[in-house]
């Protein structure tokens, strides 16, 4: 799960020097040590993060050590459901756009569900979550496009005149003499100078 906004970013390292657990259980990606499982909200039952000064156990990575545990059933049953939800109506109008422009489309919805209870009283129990994410986004785009003529290149040909040749690099010009004559001067040393 790689949405944005979801990285922890500790002691200034970044999201791939942490060391997360989820259960006791290393939950690392192997390649590019980025969390692997994002626990829903609602199975989360307790976390701690340490910065620093952590013991030897978890001092695998110079970011943070993320212990997440989470929820188990319980003789009761008990059940969450949520959503969270952002839309254009809801949203206002980005800076860049014009103010006769109608607000982009945007749906996003990040829906769940948990449940946990007993399977047999006081012995075993169960837990169940479910997390949901659907977005439906389109974003205003502001470009510039060139003029006719210079879609065509034409202020950057090379025009050539017998004597003079004129180049022209996209509205600047400079001018040169094709026939190369120099001078070398001859400085003779002054007796009365040393």
């Amino acid at each position: 799960d790689q949405r944005p906004g979801t990285e922890l970013f500790v002691n200034g390292n970044r999201e791939s020097s942490n060391n997360y657990l989820y259960d006791g259980i290393d939950n690392n990606d192997r390649l590019t040590l980025a969390i692997v499982i994002r626990p829903n909200v609602e199975a989360i039952k307790e976390f701690k993060i340490q910065t620093n000064l952590y013991s030897a156990e978890q001092g695998r990575n110079p970011g943070g050590q993320v212990d997440v545990v989470t929820k188990s059933g319980t003789n009761q049953l008990h059940w969450t459901v949520y959503e969270f939800l952002r839309n254009s109506a809801l949203d206002a109008k980005n800076f860049f756009d014009k103010p006769a422009d109608p607000i982009p489309p945007f749906k996003q919805n990040q829906f769940g569900a948990a449940l946990g209870g007993p399977i047999r009283r006081n012995r075993t129990f169960f837990f169940a979550d479910y997390d949901g994410f659907q977005a439906a986004t389109s974003a205003s785009c502001r470009a510039r496009s060139t003029t006719r003529l210079r879609r065509t290149f034409s202020p950057c040909l090379v025009t050539r005149l017998p004597g003079i040749s004129s180049r022209r690099a996209c509205g600047t010009r400079s001018r040169r003499s094709s026939s190369r004559r120099t001078r070398s001067r001859q400085r003779r040393a002054s007796p009365t100078t040393t």
